[in-house]
């Protein structure tokens, strides 16, 4: 049965709870509006801790004192009748709206909310785990492992081996500041059994894959948040669609008197994917590489991308999740933009001075797309007899990058189709790039992929 406390769009009714204050009656109604949380707060005009929140200004004088304005509190806890709702990142809105009878409602927003957590000590955090669409099927081949399968004439016995959590490797979140506490990412299963009767004859399995953090010191919630958007982003990289957050939970560790912890989890409301355009997804899209592809290498060497390649990384991210909504000129500039730091960062490593200018840095477009043709070796996916994808990209990409390409493009009106083939070749070719670079085979990836996109011609268009 759906929880119906993790559904704020029907507001919710409680009491206000905060430390050393007067909000033991102040009533409050908590709403989520599909965009942001709305902390609705009654309270008398010109008293208490409450009002001096909503001040306009940083003083206001009323008769002959002064009233200092005060800061809303970062954590903030809601009671209602069911659950507790511990607010963080709170901020007012604006100025209170007037009511009746020296009345007024302040409006409260957030950033997160937990759910049914009497804590409050989540202004820093040090487990956070989420789970996305595609997580599993990206992490996971083969589905659940069933141990024994036993019928004993009454009921059905189902004995399920529980997939063990993994670590996969521990992450600098910062990594120019040395001291910052690394964070470790793991990969968690979660399986559950739907007891059955023999006359139900239906057994029924509920897998779930978790994408697990910890650190030893407090974090800011976005420095393990990053972690788990980098993970949805290679995925999204991999499948060419968004991927976003299903679920969120905050971990509190409860220590026992066996110098051991166990961490209980709590669940998180955000807006993370509120401003997210839908994208149709295409039935059966196979990832151009998983993680049997790639392993625990692969997810190490991702983050070193990051750090090698941070912007032509967040570009092709970008483009994965949301190609369709996306101007074909924009999205040309742009890959040509991750294109060129792929190349010359791929020149600069390798030391090909010849396609260095006398200054040392990069001599041309064109060699930038040379040095990443030449990282693929034999198995460069365009043939040039189909399409000349260095002269083609180089050529459309300077165009669109100067101020006279609306003129050209409005003189060659199939230029914008051709460009449109030309967008799909390159950001296939720095899809495989990347799969390459993290540990995967090329020929098994050429595999999955349509050839027709490395071709172009004009029956084709």
């Amino acid at each position: 049965m759906e929880d119906k406390s993790l559904d704020l769009t029907t507001p919710v009714l409680g009491f206000l709870k905060i430390e050393n204050n007067d909000s033991s009656e102040t009533v409050v109604m908590l709403h989520d509006n599909g965009l942001k949380f709305e902390l609705s707060v009654l309270f008398k005009e010109l008293s208490g801790q409450i009002f001096r929140w909503f001040l306009g200004g940083r003083v206001t004088h009323i008769k002959s004192d002064a009233i200092n304005r005060l800061p809303v509190p970062n954590i903030l806890q809601v009671l209602s009748s069911s659950k507790t709702y511990t607010l963080v990142g709170c901020r007012d809105t604006g100025s209170p709206k007037n009511g009746m009878n020296q009345i007024r409602i302040g409006t409260i927003t957030c950033d997160y909310i937990i759910v049914g957590s009497d804590e409050k000590q989540f202004e820093k955090i040090t487990n956070l785990r989420t789970s996305c669409s595609n997580l599993y099927d990206w992490f996971v081949s083969g589905g659940i492992s069933v141990n024994n399968l036993s019928d004993d004439g009454e009921s059905i016995k189902i004995d399920i081996k529980k997939s063990s959590g993994k670590e996969l490797c521990k992450i600098n979140s910062t990594p120019n500041e040395i001291d910052e506490s690394p964070i470790s990412l793991s990969l968690a299963i979660d399986q559950q059994v739907r007891k059955i009767s023999k006359n139900g004859s239906i057994v029924s399995f509920t897998e779930e894959a978790f994408i697990e953090t910890h650190s030893e010191a407090e974090l800011n919630w976005e420095k393990h948040i990053s972690i788990h958007n980098w993970i949805l982003n290679l995925i999204s990289i991999s499948k060419l669609e968004r991927c976003e957050f299903s679920k969120m939970e905050v971990g509190v560790e409860n220590n026992n008197t066996c110098n051991d912890s166990t961490v209980k989890w709590f669940h998180v409301l955000h807006h993370l994917n509120a401003y997210a355009q839908n994208i149709d997804k295409k039935q059966n899209k196979q990832f151009l590489f998983d993680f049997d592809d790639i392993n625990i290498y692969g997810i190490e060497k991702w983050f070193e991308l990051l750090q090698r390649y941070g912007r032509a990384m967040g570009i092709i991210s970008h483009i994965a999740k949301e190609q369709n909504n996306l101007p074909v000129e924009s999205v040309n500039i742009i890959l040509g933009v991750a294109l060129e730091d792929i190349g010359w960062e791929i020149i600069k490593s390798t030391g090909q001075k010849n396609r260095m200018n006398k200054n040392g840095g990069l001599a041309c477009f064109m060699c930038a797309l040379c040095a990443i043709k030449d990282e693929f070796g034999e198995y460069f996916p365009v043939d040039i007899k189909d399409f000349d994808w260095l002269k083609e990209m180089n050529d459309i990409y300077k165009k669109n990058k100067h101020d006279d390409a609306n003129e050209n493009m409005e003189k060659t009106p199939k230029d914008y189709e051709k460009m449109y083939r030309i967008n799909v070749c390159s950001m296939n070719i720095i899809r495989l790039w990347i799969g390459k670079q993290l540990g995967a085979n090329l020929p098994t990836m050429l595999k999955r992929l349509n050839s027709n996109i490395f071709k172009y011609n004009e029956t084709s268009i």
